[in-house]
């Protein structure tokens, strides 16, 4: 008997699996308002009942493919974090393809979430974990910000996250860069290698113990 439930729980998984697979790839096709629990399921092999038996709607499927597409996003903000403390041009640039990488993966899910979130509003709330993600990502930089100006450095990684997101968005609609790949991370590792530290307005020292002053970036 516990065999056959155990068989009966790996179907059910390898099902939910075959499910997620197939809205990222129809979400990234057709998009979030365009897609419909019918085209997931078709997409699946999969019916509306054993749908509903994973998900509650097609929000609650385009959140929990968002997640599992989001995991990795850490690993690649600690890069960023530690080529930024580390001053180096080269890591700094390799950190930035990294990201640029996923986002390129993934253009079109995001497309599919900004779709959402305009259907949804209350989207943008949901998915606001994954600022603070990225803020926790990144503790060199953050050991250069004041403890009083914490929310303007986790403000800037959200604006970022934000001009990120629309660049791509931008991207996966025309299909094409507007500028070349090589010229683009350049520029952003000059604006970076600055954008993500405290401004030289600022007045209130770091601790000592807490301080990690960013070396210039050198190739």
């Amino acid at each position: 008997m516990a065999r056959l439930v155990s068989l009966r729980e790996q179907q059910k998984q390898l099902t939910r699996q075959r499910l997620l697979e197939s809205a990222l790839e129809v979400f990234s096709s057709k998009g979030y308002v365009n897609t419909t629990v019918d085209d997931l399921v078709a997409s699946a092999g999969a019916s509306r009942a054993t749908f509903y038996l994973h998900f509650s709607s097609k929000l609650d499927i385009l959140l929990k493919v968002s997640a599992i597409a989001a995991k990795n996003t850490p690993a690649l903000y600690a890069a960023l974090d530690k080529a930024l403390a580390d001053g180096s041009r080269a890591a700094l640039e390799a950190a930035i393809d990294g990201i640029m990488s996923w986002f390129e993966a993934h253009s079109g899910l995001l497309q599919a979430c900004a779709e959402a979130a305009m259907d949804t509003p209350d989207l943008s709330r949901k998915a606001r974990y994954l600022i603070d993600e990225f803020f926790n990502a990144m503790p060199c930089v953050r050991s250069t910000w004041p403890p009083s100006l914490a929310e303007q450095l986790r403000l800037r990684l959200y604006l970022f996250v934000q001009q990120f997101e629309r660049f791509f968005q931008n991207h996966a609609a025309s299909g094409k860069w507007d500028f070349p790949r090589d010229a683009l991370i350049s520029v952003l590792a000059d604006i970076w290698s600055v954008s993500f530290f405290p401004p030289a307005s600022s007045t209130e020292p770091v601790r000592k113990s807490d301080r990690r002053r960013p070396r210039a970036p050198s190739s």
